[in-house]
């Protein structure tokens, strides 16, 4: 997940990718909670947290990018964030669809209760 921190030359903007990153991953953990245990998904987004206030003080200590690459940069993360938010919700939309148009109805010709079967 940090590749593409990698691939910029600037370090400002690394610090920014990297920071996005971690933003990013520590909100969807939070939302999502993808371990079994709540713990673990605590400790997760609490130390995304902390790299990212880490970061976030790193960035004062660094060299400030030219105007061009602070724009260029800003419309990348505004670009991406926007696709994200599509992609969340044309799938929200394909879930509501599929579940309300393809999933067929259930007709049963009798009712038989499980406790009737002990009766």
């Amino acid at each position: 997940r940090h590749l593409p921190a990698a691939c910029i030359p600037n370090s400002f903007s690394q610090l920014v990718v990297l920071y996005s990153i971690f933003l990013s991953s520590g909100i969807v953990n939070a939302w999502m909670t993808p371990w079994k245990l709540t713990s673990h998904s605590v400790i997760e987004v609490c130390l995304n947290s902390v790299f990212s206030t880490f970061i976030l003080i790193s960035m004062r200590f660094v060299e400030m990018p030219s105007a061009t690459t602070c724009v260029g940069l800003t419309l990348a993360l505004l670009g991406t964030s926007l696709m994200g938010m599509l992609f969340y919700c044309s799938g929200n939309m394909y879930t509501i669809f599929a579940h309300k148009y393809l999933t067929r109805p259930k007709y049963y010709k009798f009712f038989l209760c499980h406790h009737k079967a002990a009766a």
